[in-house]
């Protein structure tokens, strides 16, 4: 039998040692967790109740950088499994029964961490809806999808797990075949390391087959089937693996010298020969006239006013006032965009000697966008332009919103059942934010 009734036993007892001896240290990695996520939504909240301007919060995806944080965080676990093991040793245990209950209490974690995340999503969605229900102006920019709340949480979860399981993998390898392994390891990332360019290129399509995997119910399947396969793995490797042998001993000096040997071999040298073989190839970057970017085609101007000007006399000029007064739009602290009219105005050359009937007014109203996200979704814009007597007044008037970007399973954005929802962002790191602040206005007379 692979498992006897009294490993199960042991097991279940490592369990409760093991919350009682950590739960102090989990709840202080709970504690540290809600500083950081919820001072900064403070500072987010007191931002909005004070804001005079346009101002979208682009708060970022926490689950996306937990998913770093959880690989950092049971890597360094790993590295002290032993001297865990050795506080526990005075209870019955083999070393199934030790290793299966550390899994298993990693595996708990995960599922802790991952309803902690959920749970902070939910509290700040909350605020901010209230906010929404009492401020007219705040505005939330991604829908409450339930779907993606639920099967995200899933497929975060199982991502998580995979990459705790793969972690555990490697440990046993380390722990089985130490020395060999510590070299091959060392190996395997002097040429990752060499060749990072590369390894960040081509990491994705070696991945592809989950990350890239558009079917839910496949990636189910694909997630469940490789976690049992780390497991089991992991399992008889440590099963077979004898333990305080050599415990106290310190890492023979042979086999750092190698290790130092193989990575100075493998970054120095290595790169030179792949490039000397493969030559460097010539890359050549076509770019456009910044004057046929800039430049403002009459298809540009979707929305035309026509105003009659048969009363004043040909050769006559039409004087242009606009509004004075600033747009000031803010993505993220210390990135303000600024423009010191709300209008920008072209043509005007063609209200002087003017010859014709009719004053024709396109325009094309402001366009900003933060990670997809563009302000013409959530303000109130109006275009003003009128005639009195010889002069004409153009303004543009831009609701002050507040614009709460609040995302929640970033990576889950591979599947297609979420398709043509708003529920994520353009980018699922970082930001991006761009367009005009400013109506462009063109001027002619017909």
């Amino acid at each position: 039998m692979f498992m006897v009734k009294d490993e199960i036993t042991n097991i279940k007892n490592l369990l409760r040692v093991r919350h009682m001896t950590q739960a102090k240290g989990l709840k202080l990695v709970f504690f540290l967790l809600g500083l950081y996520i919820f001072l900064p939504f403070t500072v987010t909240v007191i931002g909005i109740l004070r804001s005079d301007s346009i101002r979208f919060y682009n708060i970022a995806d926490f689950s996306l950088a937990l998913l770093f944080g959880i690989g950092i965080a049971y890597f360094i676990n790993m590295l002290t499994y032993r001297s865990t093991n050795d506080k526990l040793s005075v209870y019955p245990q083999t070393n199934s029964s030790r290793f299966i209950s550390s899994l298993l209490y990693n595996f708990i974690g995960v599922f802790a961490l991952v309803i902690f995340v959920l749970g902070t999503y939910l509290i700040r969605y909350i605020v901010i809806l209230l906010m929404t229900v009492f401020m007219d102006n705040v505005h939330l920019a991604l829908d409450f999808d339930l779907g993606l709340i639920v099967l995200g949480f899933f497929v975060y979860v199982a991502y998580c797990l995979l990459i705790v399981a793969a972690i555990e993998l490697v440990g046993v390898i380390l722990r089985k075949w130490t020395y060999y392994a510590i070299v091959g390891f060392t190996a395997v990332l002097s040429v990752m390391i060499a060749n990072f360019g590369s390894v960040v290129e081509n990491m994705p399509y070696a991945l592809a087959f989950l990350i890239k995997e558009p079917s839910l119910t496949m990636f189910f399947i694909k997630a469940v089937g490789l976690l049992i396969v780390f497991i089991a793995i992991a399992i008889v490797i440590n099963r077979c693996t004898v333990y305080y042998g050599n415990q106290g001993h310190s890492l023979n000096k042979g086999v750092v010298v190698g290790c130092i040997i193989v990575t100075v071999a493998v970054t120095a040298v290595l790169p030179s020969v792949l490039f000397t073989r493969q030559g460097v190839t010539e890359r050549t970057v076509s770019t456009a006239s910044t004057a046929m970017i800039h430049q403002h085609t009459e298809e540009f101007f979707t929305e035309e006013i026509h105003i009659d000007i048969s009363h004043l006399p040909n050769g006559s000029t039409i004087d242009v006032q606009v509004a004075n007064r600033g747009v000031v739009a803010e993505v993220v602290t210390g990135a303000t965009f600024f423009s010191d009219r709300p209008v920008s105005i072209s043509g005007a050359e063609s209200l002087r000697n003017i010859q014709g009937d009719t004053l024709i007014i396109s325009y094309h109203q402001a366009f900003f966008q933060v990670n997809g996200m563009m302000l013409s979704d959530f303000a109130d814009m109006q275009f003003i332009a009128y005639l009195d007597g010889n002069t004409l007044f153009v303004d543009n008037i831009i609701e002050n919103v507040q614009v709460v970007i609040l995302p929640i399973w970033g990576i889950a954005r591979q599947f297609d059942f979420f398709s043509d929802r708003d529920i994520f962002r353009a980018n699922m790191i970082g930001f991006s934010a761009g367009g005009a602040t400013t109506a462009s206005v063109l001027l002619r007379v017909e």
